[in-house]
């Protein structure tokens, strides 16, 4: 069966920009549920922002992968997507995010043990 649909929040949210450098490390990804719905995340600006993706493997996010969104490019992450948490590159870093509404959690958060460093 189908898991039913919640209604769903649109929120703003202002993230720090961050710069890319060799030692810039990915410590935490965060999956949209698996029993709830994606969610998306609306640039306010026509800059691009930093996105961290990784695969799941039995629950754990493994080798994950960086790239950068075309300017003005929004991110709509399938349920049980790894990701990292917002990466403005230029102010003002406010987005509008698109998520569910309703009890329970809605996300679950990993710390790496390793550090994964992202490069050019």
């Amino acid at each position: 069966m189908p898991p039913r649909l919640t209604p769903a929040k649109v929120v703003s949210s202002v993230a720090i920009p961050v710069v890319l450098a060799p030692t810039a490390v990915v410590l935490v990804a965060i999956s949209v549920s698996l029993e709830l719905m994606s969610e998306a995340f609306v640039p306010m600006s026509a800059d691009p922002f930093l996105v961290v993706v990784a695969a799941d493997h039995n629950g754990i996010p493994k080798n994950p992968r960086a790239f950068l969104t075309a300017p003005g490019q929004a991110i709509n992450f399938h349920r049980g997507t790894w990701h990292g948490v917002l990466a403005p590159l230029s102010e003002p870093g406010l987005f509008a995010v698109i998520d569910r509404i309703g009890d329970g959690a809605n996300l679950e958060e990993h710390w790496f043990e390793d550090q994964y460093i992202i490069e050019e």
